[in-house]
C-alpha cells in the first residue's frame, strides 16, 4: 500500500512536466535558377512532433516575386518526404481549396502558403507526426513551365519554408522544478520516519 502511495504522489509531482512541450520554429530556405525549376528543402535534427498539431509555411523570400497566376502554367507541386501535398497557385485553384495569401502587382506575385498539419493529413492523407519522427523532413517544391525566378527583383528565387510545432520533449516551468523538490524531499522525509 505505501508503494502505491509513493507511486501515487511521483506521479502528481512529474505531471506539470509532462503537461508542458517544447515549441518548435525553424526555417530554412531554398532556390531554382531556371525557368519552370524546381528545390529541395532539407531539414534535420528534428524532434518528434507531440501529435497536437503544428503548420508548414512556404513564403517568399523578402522582395522575392514570382508569376503564378496561370494556373495551366504557373503553379508548383508540392511533396514532403516523397508524398504529393498538392498543386498550388494565385489564381483561386490551388488544391483543397488552400488559401495562397497572394499578393503583389500585375503578373508578379509574393505568396504565403500556410499547411495545417491537420489540413494535410486530411486532405492528403499526410501524418507529420509520422514523417518527423525520423527527425527529418524533405521538401520537394516543383514549379510548373512558366514559373520565372529572374525578374531582376533581390532573393527573387528564393523560398523560405517554416516549420512551426510543439515537440513532445517536457519543458518544465520553474513551479515545476519547486514541486518537484518539495516532493522528493517530502518523500525522503516520510521513507526516513518509516526506518
Amino acid at each position: 500500500m505505501r508503494f502505491i502511495k509513493s507511486l501515487f504522489a511521483v506521479a502528481l509531482i512529474a505531471a506539470p512536466f509532462a503537461a508542458n512541450a517544447t515549441p518548435i520554429s525553424v526555417t530554412e530556405s531554398g532556390a531554382f535558377d531556371t525557368r519552370g525549376g524546381d528545390m529541395t528543402i532539407d531539414f534535420g535534427g528534428l524532434p518528434g512532433s507531440d501529435g497536437t498539431g503544428g503548420t508548414l509555411t512556404l513564403a517568399n523570400a523578402l522582395d522575392a516575386t514570382f508569376d503564378l497566376s496561370t494556373a495551366s502554367q504557373e503553379y508548383f507541386d508540392l511533396f514532403l518526404d516523397g508524398n504529393a501535398a498538392g498543386r498550388y497557385d494565385c489564381s483561386g485553384n490551388s488544391a483543397g481549396g488552400v488559401d495562397m495569401g497572394c499578393g503583389g502587382t500585375g503578373s508578379r506575385d509574393t505568396f504565403e502558403l500556410v499547411l495545417s498539419f491537420a489540413d494535410l493529413l486530411n486532405d492528403f492523407g499526410i501524418s507529420m507526426t509520422s514523417l518527423l519522427s525520423d527527425g527529418a523532413l524533405s521538401v520537394f517544391i516543383d514549379f510548373g513551365s512558366s514559373v520565372d525566378p529572374n525578374f531582376g527583383q533581390n532573393n527573387s528565387n528564393t523560398i523560405d519554408a517554416t516549420l512551426a510545432y510543439n515537440s513532445g520533449t517536457a519543458v518544465p516551468a520553474p513551479a515545476g522544478w519547486a514541486l518537484l523538490a518539495l516532493g522528493l524531499a517530502g518523500f525522503g522525509l516520510g521513507r526516513r520516519r518509516n526506518a
